[in-house]
């Protein structure tokens, strides 16, 4: 063993055991095998030998034409593991007496002592060590899932629920990340007309769906034997159960999905959809799933960021500030205030777990739309930073789409249009469920000019396929009114943009509600619509629109004058009413 390293093999392969043992890696096959593969070769002396191609073949099994200069995945499992072992030891692993590590530049793992004693004599498993030393170990499960979107973003799902088997007196202050959930078939429907062929199918789209996730561990429990519905609160349960039910009636198929707490049986959400066979018989299951999953991701995501506000920043892991951090519609709120929260949540996760990269993909984020939509927030200092932050993210997370989504939209609001469209599109590759990488790579190549009809029609549909009480929708029907405004077409815009109005606002949105009412003649209206907002912008300011945020977002592109010009006409027919 190396003379850095200041630990006996025997409690480095002790150490070994717990990390393996811990929730992050017992959900992650891969991860297993590269650490273990890593640290039983350095204690055989073999540690010249971990390079990127002998862990691709003997630890993954990839097959000896394995090129690590083309395939990312052994960087890539380097990185999660990396963060994994920082959150190890920040909650299940702060007792345990030799850490191991793995510096970044490399593979060969690093052992040393942590400074808390080494047992003298075999003893209970860490758990029970903890509580005889009158510590609490993790009995909470805060559940995070996040389905398509960015995110990032967003097709995944991120579920966060609060799981307990001991009193809240003596819950720890430090909750983990990982996630429960159980797909199923419902076990209260009826057989008449139950499809088990196509049901088995959906629930295992629908498990791949929700297992795309690179920021957060996923647990997938298998179906319990026994239909009792009580047994989802016990203790050993799943914390979310996601039921499924798929009945042919004559010409049409429906499919139905409930989400239902794991902890108390209380139904969350539940949608339906019909399928009719004689117009759609090859509807695949995979566009079925998408839909679900646009449906689905919002409503618990919410919830999830729920569960966790309120709580101190300085007991969260990496994984949750992350979740707190990441722009999602519905529990997101409209100011100045929230969104700098964001960053500092960004950056205490950063802290935590320095090579974390989705927190980067959000501080990117987070920065460049600051810059973008508040003056004071701008500058070349904000945008190297973000830019900087991006490129690092990229880096450390390469394959999670979360993490993509949230660093393309940071290159939007940045004015790197073209580049943000090409992140979006490897978003699509790494989970084609993933509804706003999917809406946007669509939406965004017309921003700054007039869209064809395919793509307005696009839009529209998109919308319609949301449930009407979906958050989501703010985002759809504020990029119908963008599409609108880039036809000059401003009732139909002025209409989209009320309707988004009434579900959520940002500066974007009221900056170009304000422009189509000035459009039309009600200059007023269009002053009160953003004096109303100063509360929660102080700094909003058409001036700023229409000379710094509009034309970085379109500085890619020429052609865009007739939409530039559309806000520097509101400029100047607001700014009398706005100091007055």
């Amino acid at each position: 063993m190396n003379n850095a390293d200041s630990a006996s093999p025997g409690s480095v392969e002790d150490s070994l055991r717990r990390i393996l043992q811990s929730r992050k890696f017992v959900s992650s096959p891969n991860l297993s095998k590269f650490l273990r593969y890593v640290v039983e070769q350095k204690l055989a002396g073999n540690e010249a030998d971990l390079k990127a191609y002998s862990i691709a073949v003997d630890a993954l099994g990839q097959p000896e034409s394995f090129d690590a200069q083309i395939d990312p995945r052994v960087r890539v499992l380097g990185g999660r593991i990396r963060t994994a072992l920082t959150e190890y030891y920040s909650d299940e692993g702060a007792e345990d007496p030799v850490r191991i590590s793995m510096p970044t530049g490399g593979y060969k793992p690093v052992f040393s002592r942590s400074g808390v004693a080494e047992p003298q004599e075999p003893g209970p498993e860490p758990g029970l060590a903890a509580l005889i030393k009158g510590r609490s170990p993790k009995q909470w499960l805060v559940v995070a899932t996040v389905l398509c979107m960015a995110a990032y973003g967003f097709g995944h799902l991120a579920l966060l629920g609060l799981r307990s088997t001991t009193p809240s007196s003596q819950r720890p202050e430090i909750a983990p990340s990982s996630i429960s959930i159980l797909v199923r078939e419902n076990p209260r429907d009826s057989e008449a007309g139950r499809e088990r062929q196509n049901s088995g199918r959906f629930i295992q789209d629908l498990r791949a769906a929700l297992a795309r996730n690179e920021a957060l561990s996923i647990v997938l429990p298998s179906n319990p034997t026994g239909d009792d519905l009580a047994t989802m609160a016990e203790p050993s349960g799943p914390d979310f159960v996601i039921n499924t039910t798929i009945h042919t009636i004559a010409e049409s198929r429906r499919i139905s999905v409930e989400l239902t707490n794991g902890r108390t049986n209380v139904l969350v959400w539940a949608r339906t959809k019909t399928i009719d066979l004689e117009f759609n018989p090859l509807k695949s299951s995979e566009e079925v799933v998408g839909q679900f999953v646009r449906e689905l991701s919002s409503q618990v995501f919410g919830a999830s960021i729920r569960a966790l506000e309120g709580r101190d920043p300085d007991t969260l892991s990496a994984s949750q500030l992350f979740v707190l951090a990441t722009w999602v519609p519905g529990p997101a709120r409209n100011s100045l205030k929230w969104e700098k929260q964001r960053i500092e949540l960004a950056r205490l996760a950063l802290k935590k777990a320095p090579e974390f990269g989705p927190a980067y993909s959000v501080l990117a984020d987070k920065l460049a739309y600051l810059a973008a939509v508040d003056g004071p927030s701008d500058g070349d200092q904000a945008l190297s930073e973000s830019k900087n932050s991006a490129a690092r993210a990229v880096e450390l997370a390469p394959g999670d789409a979360n993490t993509l989504f949230n660093v393309a939209q940071s290159q939007w609001h940045s004015g790197q249009l073209n580049a943000s469209i090409r992140t979006l599109r490897r978003v699509l590759e790494l989970d084609p469920n993933h509804s706003f990488a999917r809406f946007f790579s669509t939406v965004y190549p017309f921003t700054c000019f007039a869209a064809p009809d395919e793509v307005l029609d696009f839009a529209v549909s998109f919308d319609k396929s949301l449930g009407t009480d979906n958050p989501i929708r703010w985002v759809t029907l504020t990029w119908k009114g963008w599409l609108h405004v880039n036809r000059e077409e401003f009732d139909l815009a002025l209409d989209a943009e009320q309707r988004a109005a009434q579900i959520f606002q940002v500066p974007y949105t009221v900056m170009r509600h304000a422009a189509i009412l000035n459009r039309l003649g009600r200059t007023d209206e269009a002053a009160d619509i953003i004096l109303a907002q100063r509360s929660n912008w102080p700094n909003l300011d058409p001036a700023h629109f229409s000379t710094v945020t509009m034309p970085r977002l379109c500085q890619e592109y020429s052609g865009s004058e007739k939409m530039l010009g559309f806000y520097a006409d509101l400029t100047r027919a607001i700014a009398p009413r706005l100091t007055r």
